[in-house]
């Protein structure tokens, strides 16, 4: 499994994902009787230009 989480560079932030679900992460597989979303929140994220700051120390939003 990849990582799930995204750094955002507008906003500074992580965007953490629910990789089966999300269609950002192809290679992860949906459960059996399920599928990929069409779109994501992250996907229509709006955000603001936010001070640059270390992906060290960025917070993680969770869209979920």
């Amino acid at each position: 499994m990849t990582d799930d989480r995204v750094f955002c560079d507008n906003c500074q932030q992580w965007l953490q994902h629910a990789q089966t679900y999300c269609p950002k992460f192809p290679s992860v597989s949906p459960p059996v009787d399920r599928k990929k979303w069409e779109e994501c929140v992250c996907l229509a994220h709006t955000c603001h230009r936010a001070p640059i700051r270390g992906r060290d120390t960025a917070p993680t939003y969770r869209d979920f």
